[in-house]
């Protein structure tokens, strides 16, 4: 393929997991594409088996050029590790520039979402000397406790799924570089600061120089099912890019081969059946169940009080048992609320992984949670461990204690706030 101003470079990045949903997000883009251009689509990977890689490459046609292209020798040398459900995949972004030294601008996007629209205006939008192009984040409560912790003003902060980038004022200003020494200075933190990964590097990187793109380039589902949690004055605006996404994020830790009944899960389904994928989906999503099936049994053990916090929120947690790890894999897995600080008597005696602390540091770090769940079955031990929490300063209304129901939902007795 000749290099040439009416090439579009776009990049993807996947895994064996992830590629049956990074063919839908090609196969979209191309659906849609302006066949005046020629696309030069490159998927970055590092392990990918070879039915995967001809999948990804066998959509390559007249007016683009799909191929699976190794990145081991560029990340070898970096210290990249997952957080949460990201994987390590999502890091291939920074290293775009290095990669692709031939491109002055090159388009990068998540494999959850379906491109919905010709991308090629996006493409040509004027950066304005910035060196990247992107779409401001949801305003909303989620967003602001984060943001406030990376000292920035969440009205803008922006969501890297979809990014343009000036490949040469990216190179210049040294982002890749300085986005990864910002990565191997917070994996030495105890509690990691940078929960979105890249993407919380890039925005403390880079504050307001960006050339911010309109709304419907990165519509993100997650909301429709949380508009509440949206600010005043930014609801009507996330509610206007939902009635014509151009580009339909299924960002967060829900997915619409997992909840298909969710809104606007059928724009994936439907492109898969049209994509004659929808069998391979739904094979990829079974085996994954089955491979989680230790993380999702969390569901199976006692019920996080969810009746007694209020969603998006930030709590403590005491005690480390059954009970508290169930509440921590069932926070993980919802994102219910956020837990700031896991304290336990016998901290020193729990996994190093399970970043617990001993119980005085609820008094040190008071200001940090609205709530503290006494993650313990037995009352006896639980009223103990609330009076010592008082002792401690910690306001009784602060503590949530129950009679706790197991995740079947059968009543085991009445609770409520302590007191």
């Amino acid at each position: 393929m000749n290099l040439d101003k009416d090439v579009i470079p776009v990049v993807f990045a996947t895994n064996d997991c992830y590629a049956p949903y990074c063919y839908l997000a090609v196969y979209s883009l191309l659906k849609y594409a302006d066949r005046n251009y020629r696309y030069d689509i490159r998927v970055f990977m590092v392990s990918l088996s070879r039915e995967n890689i001809s999948l990804l490459e066998g959509l390559s046609n007249e007016y683009a050029s799909v191929s699976c292209m190794d990145v081991t020798e560029h990340v070898k040398d970096a210290d990249l590790r997952g957080l949460s459900f990201f994987t390590v995949e999502t890091f291939y972004r920074l290293f775009i520039g290095k990669i692709l030294p031939e491109y002055e601008k090159v388009l990068y996007l998540d494999s959850d979402m379906l491109i919905l629209h010709d991308i090629a205006p996006l493409f040509h939008t004027d950066l304005k000397g910035h060196p990247i192009g992107a779409v401001q984040d949801v305003v909303c409560s989620y967003l602001d406790a984060h943001a406030k912790e990376l000292n920035l003003d969440m009205e803008d902060m922006f969501n890297a799924g979809v990014l343009l980038m000036d490949t040469r004022e990216y190179g210049r200003r040294n982002l890749m570089e300085i986005g990864l020494q910002a990565l191997a200075e917070d994996y030495k933190n105890r509690n990691r600061k940078f929960i979105y990964v890249d993407q919380d590097v890039l925005n403390v990187t880079l504050g307001r120089d960006v050339e911010y793109l309109e709304d419907r380039w990165n519509f993100q589902w997650e909301f429709l099912w949380r508009l509440d949690s949206i600010y005043d004055g930014y609801r009507k605006r996330y509610e206007k890019a939902s009635s014509d996404p151009w580009i339909l994020h299924y960002a967060g830790d829900r997915k619409p081969w997992s909840y298909p009944w969710l809104p606007y899960a059928d724009y994936f389904w439907d492109m898969a059946a049209e994509a004659g994928m929808t069998k391979r989906i739904v094979e990829a999503s079974i085996r994954r169940e089955r491979e989680n099936k230790d993380r999702l049994s969390c569901f199976g053990g006692f019920r996080f009080p969810y009746e007694q916090v209020r969603p998006g929120s930030r709590i403590a947690m005491y005690a480390a048992g059954n009970v508290g790890q169930d509440f921590a894999k069932q926070l993980d897995h919802t994102l219910f609320a956020r837990l700031v600080l896991w304290v336990d008597a016998q901290y020193e005696k729990k996994p190093e992984e399970l970043h617990i602390l001993p119980p005085e540091a609820l008094a040190a770090h008071q200001g940090d949670f609205e709530r503290v769940i006494v993650a313990i079955d037995d009352e006896k031990t639980a009223r103990g461990a609330m009076e010592y929490m008082k002792s401690l300063g910690i306001p009784e209304e602060l503590l949530i204690w129950q009679k706790y129901r197991r995740s079947d939902y059968q009543e085991t007795g009445a609770g409520g706030v302590y007191g």
